[in-house]
């Protein structure tokens, strides 16, 4: 495998950027795979870092100018002062990398909000549920993320100690330190991403032997060891504790400051703790990926959450009646959005209450006496009769399903533990 960090205003195929930037001793020399980047071809050592996601590209800005600090005079205005984690992400320069690594610091509480909201809902729709449920598999995943931006903090305080004394020893006359905090935000990026956790791909496409790529996508690791080997490839490109050589000629003199003698083996531990997290990690997302693609076929095939009951099923027993209510029902709340439901499209073929709550049994009353009154609506073929009769029930149960019943409701939900 070769390092192609040499070429100059081309796209790099993803991961093997950096197969080639630093040598490792042992069996530790694993492919680090990290996203896309390019050379600026105005400057032969400057990389022009663009983070790819799952929904689009996120172009880094460069570093605005910094005030000439004149304590330290031998450093340039532009050169970074500092590789802490904050000083490498913030929101105010990187809103778009920011929102995709350090909000895990804080993002819990916000996403509790939005648990309880949406648990308060009245009622569901079929892509409510899908979010309710994936926001509450979120919570622990979003927890074990906090956790690996804790341990890079520690890392990257470790990593400025280096970097101070790379500033101390050269002033930066090998015009390096603005490459490697793209180089580090990269790294950051790669180890909070899920991306690595999707397929095998990124893995294999770093594989140049296509014998071996055919091999690596035959496998399946037992147990933990997928998750362990995808950690591994992640965490990659922070272990210069354990290079023996630079290759990349924009940050090979930079790269050998970065971690102290005196603080190896408190890195390494930290650095082991961050592959222990990013294993989690893995484990966790690729588990709400499966659960939540088993629920959404469950929905679609008509098979609903045992704590809720089908409103299209509580109706008199004509499809054709149902379909002429569900229609005119959706269609007043779809007109009519309220903060206490969630939202909902026309096309809704049903909606979901949760079931034994007062909603429940007030609709069950409705469509009981609605039955007592229209006693041949079970086997009648008017459509007269059908959009005349299921205008009615649609009034009573758009009354229900409106009404506010909020904290009867809330303490509904906390009996059913939902």
């Amino acid at each position: 495998m070769h390092g192609k960090g040499e070429q100059t205003g081309k796209k790099i195929k993803k991961g093997s950027a950096f197969l080639g930037l630093f040598k490792l001793k042992g069996k530790s020399n694993s492919s680090a795979t990290l996203k896309d980047y390019t050379t600026d071809s105005s400057s032969s050592s400057l990389i022009d870092l663009s983070i790819s996601t799952s929904a689009s590209t996120i172009d880094i800005p460069q570093l605005e100018t910094e005030k000439l600090d004149l304590s330290s005079p031998q450093v340039t205005p532009k050169t970074p002062r500092s590789i802490a984690l904050d000083s490498l992400i913030s929101l105010e320069k990187n809103p778009e990398l920011w929102r995709a690594t350090l909000v895990y610091e804080i993002i819990g509480e916000q996403n509790d909000e939005a648990i309880q909201t949406r648990r308060n809902f009245h009622w569901q729709t079929a892509q409510s549920l899908l979010t309710l449920e994936n926001t509450q598999l979120q919570v622990e995943l979003y927890q074990i993320k906090r956790d690996q931006i804790l341990l890079l903090r520690e890392i990257f305080k470790i990593l400025d100690l280096g970097y101070q004394n790379y500033l101390n020893e050269t002033d930066d006359k090998f015009k390096q330190a603005k490459n490697l905090q793209q180089y580090l935000r990269s790294c950051v990026e790669t180890i909070i991403s899920n991306s690595l956790f999707d397929s095998n791909s990124q893995i294999v496409e770093s594989i140049e032997n296509e014998q071996l790529q055919r091999c690596f996508e035959s496998m399946k690791f037992i147990g933990d060891m997928e998750f362990r080997l995808r950690a591994v490839v992640q965490l990659q490109p922070l272990r210069f504790h354990r290079a023996i050589k630079f290759n990349d000629p924009s940050l090979d003199k930079i790269l050998p400051f970065l971690c102290p003698l005196q603080q190896v083996v408190e890195y390494e531990n930290l650095i082991a703790q961050l592959e222990e997290k990013t294993t989690q990690a893995g484990y966790h997302y690729q588990k709400i990926q499966e659960h939540m693609k088993n629920l959404r076929l469950a929905l679609d095939a008509g098979r609903i959450p045992s704590e809720y009951i089908s409103l299209r099923s509580m109706l008199p027993s004509n499809e054709a009646f149902r379909t002429v209510l569900m229609r005119l029902l959706i269609t007043k709340l779809f007109e009519k959005p309220s903060a206490k439901c969630p939202k909902c499209t026309t096309v809704e073929a049903d909606l979901f209450i949760p079931k034994d709550s007062a909603l429940h049994l007030a609709l069950t009353d409705k469509v009981a006496a609605f039955s007592k009154l229209y006693k041949k609506i079970h086997e009648s073929s008017s459509s007269r009769l059908l959009e005349s009769a299921a205008k009615n029930l649609s009034r009573e149960l758009e009354s229900e399903l409106t009404h506010e019943r909020g904290a009867q409701l809330e303490f509904e939900y906390s009996r059913l533990g939902i």
